[in-house]
């Protein structure tokens, strides 16, 4: 193994562990670890055990109740709404894709609308859910609020990722999992965490003012409700940055409006 280098295996083990001692019940825990420890083997450290302090601030905040279970309160033959219950985003999320593809077996197809949750890792993996017994599986999720619409400079929005995963007859599936925004904010954290200046274009200051400062965007984040993410195409209409607020405007319309979250 290389030096620096962590055994999947053993990665998955040591996050599990730290869960368990921050409050997760077993499973929960164990959910939560593979979706960490799955982003990290595939190369997006944005998702990975990097997020384990996120998580955590998440339950000293009263965001996160690690012992909430999902409920299921509206259901049809093909569609589901779960109230998460502000559970583990993780252990939620396989809770409604399990139950989407039972429905799909039986219905033709499964929609599930999720309202209180929490963080869920890559969209990718739920959607993955369904691919691998061979439908068409898509994922949606609103976020924190960090973004900016087009010309504006006040966080309204969260980068609002979407995903779809079509089955395929080879050994790769189509995926694509992508934040409506630039960046998923994952991103931004790990330029903080490598002290590195980000590339123009991910996000504008309080001015709304394009911005490369790491330290000093995270500091106004924390602090300030103006300055945040672009969306894809950027801060005004010339490259489309519109289309990218249109398409993270609607992911929130679906899953805000669909759960009446």
């Amino acid at each position: 193994m290389k030096e620096g280098y962590i055994k999947y295996d053993e990665l998955l083990s040591y996050t599990t562990k730290i869960l368990q001692k921050l409050g997760y019940p077993k499973a929960q825990a164990e959910v939560t670890a593979w979706i960490l420890a799955e982003a990290d083997a595939r190369g997006v450290p944005s998702h990975g055990v990097g997020r384990l302090e996120f998580y955590e601030s998440n339950i000293k905040s009263g965001f996160n109740f690690p012992n909430a279970e999902p409920e299921i309160v509206h259901e049809t033959p093909l569609s589901l709404v779960v109230d998460g219950h502000h559970g583990v985003g993780p252990y939620v999320a396989e809770f409604t894709m399990a139950r989407v593809v039972e429905k799909a077996r039986s219905a033709g197809a499964g929609f599930g609308a999720v309202r209180n949750s929490n963080h869920f890792g890559m969209a990718a993996l739920w959607a993955e859910m369904a691919a691998a017994q061979g439908f068409i599986g898509m994922s949606f999720c609103n976020t924190r609020i960090c973004s900016i619409v087009t010309f504006g400079r006040d966080r309204i929005l969260g980068t609002n990722p979407i995903c779809f995963a079509i089955p395929s007859a080879g050994k790769t599936h189509f995926i694509l999992d992508m934040a409506t925004t630039t960046v998923a904010h994952g991103k931004v954290e790990v330029y903080e965490r490598h002290d590195k200046p980000m590339p123009t274009g991910w996000v504008v200051d309080e001015k709304g003012a394009d911005t490369t400062d790491i330290h000093g965007f995270q500091k106004i984040y924390r602090e300030k409700r103006t300055g945040g993410h672009l969306f894809l195409g950027g801060a005004g209409e010339e490259l489309g940055g519109h289309k990218g607020y249109g398409l993270g405007l609607f992911v929130d319309i679906l899953c805000a409006g669909m759960s009446m979250g």
